[in-house]
């Protein structure tokens, strides 16, 4: 029995995909990945479309977006441990 993916799931697995590209590459948080999976979720596709461009304009920015105070003492505290 074969398995067929629906446009729904394609577009879904290549949204995580853009997504966990943005998180390798330091320009999301898992955190930020988290919550813009459960916005797609939740869109209506005309929404999820005007998502993924913005996401695509935040990828190929060469800034990261800014982290608040908390986010960087975390990631400090984390680069800090693995160097140990």
């Amino acid at each position: 029995m074969s398995s067929i993916e629906t446009d729904e799931q394609i577009k879904l697995r290549d949204f995580l995909g853009l997504l966990g590209e943005l998180q390798s590459k330091g320009k999301i948080t898992g955190q930020q990945f988290r919550e813009y999976r459960e916005l797609w979720i939740k869109q209506q596709p005309n929404d999820r479309e005007v998502t993924v461009w913005q996401l695509k304009q935040l990828l190929n920015n060469e800034t990261k977006p800014t982290l608040s105070n908390n986010q960087s003492n975390v990631m400090l505290k984390k680069s800090r441990r693995q160097k140990l």
